[in-house]
Parts: structure tokens; sequence; C-alpha cells
């Protein structure tokens, strides 16, 4: 595989990683808190996960090993540190899977459910299942998968972008100002990031 092969397929990986619940959630929670609200977070969140990620990158950088972070923690810390860097770990990861999860089974059983029937359990379970057969695969028929799916999803995505033109009004981007759901764009944001 060429070197601008594999960093195509490395990019679509990458990317289709990134881009997951908050295509699907940011807008919603905009059209309800309102777009300067929402940037307002977006720029504060923003700004903070960015120093947290400099601030990994200069822990990266006066490590003498190549290590994730439970290693950095032991390193710098001690075993306690690595301990705590260890749970963390497990429960964000754990807890970024379940949200998947409940996403992707919400999503079939609207999509499925008013045709075939069944209920939301039956079609998360399905998806769990569906998904892990491709995680089964390994990593390199994944990123293949990953680079089919980007372009399908870019290609659908200009689809609607271009379709759509005429549906764009300005009045859409300016739900009223208050404070009743001015915390809502806290969590979906951090996650997002």
């Amino acid at each position: 595989m060429s070197d601008a092969k594999k960093l195509l397929v490395a990019v679509a990986t990458l990317t289709s990683v990134i881009i997951g619940t908050g295509f699907f959630t940011l807008p919603y929670v905009a059209s309800q808190a309102g777009i300067w609200v929402t940037s307002g977070y977006f720029l504060i969140l923003g700004a903070l996960v960015l120093l947290i990620h400099l601030m990994f990158a200069e822990v990266t950088l006066k490590t003498p090993d190549l290590m994730r972070l439970p290693g950095f923690a032991q390193f710098h810390l001690g075993e306690w540190g690595k301990k705590v860097a260890l749970i963390s770990m497990a429960i964000g990861s754990f807890g970024t899977l379940l949200i998947y999860l409940i996403m992707g089974g919400e999503f079939l059983t609207n999509l499925l459910g008013p045709i075939f029937g069944g209920n939301q359990l039956f079609y998360t379970l399905a998806y769990y299942a569906f998904v892990s057969c491709f995680i089964y695969l390994g990593i390199r028929p994944l990123a293949k998968i990953d680079f089919a799916d980007l372009v399908a999803f870019s290609l659908t995505l200009l689809i609607i972008l271009v379709g759509g033109h005429k549906l764009w009004h300005i009045e859409n981007f300016l739900a009223p100002i208050g404070y009743g759901k001015f915390f809502l764009p806290y969590g979906p944001l951090l996650f997002t990031l």
C-alpha cells in the first residue's frame, strides 16, 4: 500500500471515529439553547480541551518512552496514578461504548421498528452483533469499511446541503435566548470534543 493510500485510510478511520453522535445531537442542542449559547460553549470548551491536549503533548515529549495515559501516570505519579488513570479510562470507554450502543439501537428501532416490529432491546442487541462482526475482522478491513462509509456519508451530506439550500432560513438559527436551557449544550459538546 502506498504512503498516500495509507494516509487516506488512516484519516478516514480517524474521521469516522470523530464524526459520531455529535453530528446528530448538536443541531438539536443548538436549536433548543440557541446558536449563540451553543457557540459560546463551543469556544470555551474547545479552548479547554485544546489546552488539555497541549498539556498531554507536553507530557508525551518529556517522557522517555512512548506510553498511553496509564503509563504516563505511573511514570510521573507512581502506582496510584496508574490505577486512577486505568479506572478513569475504563469508565470513560465503557460509557462511550454504551452511548453508541444506545444510539445505534434507538436509530435502528426508529428506522426498522415500524416496518418489522420489535422493541428497542432487540434492535440494540442486533446492532451490537452487527458491529461486533466488523470489529472481529480486524483493523485493516475495518479501515476500508470506514473509508467507504466516509465517502458515502460525505456524498449524502453534500446532496442534502445542495438539495435543501432553499429550506435554509435565518429564523432557524435564532432560538430565543433564555436561561431555561442554558446548560443544555455542556454535556453533548464536551462529549463531542
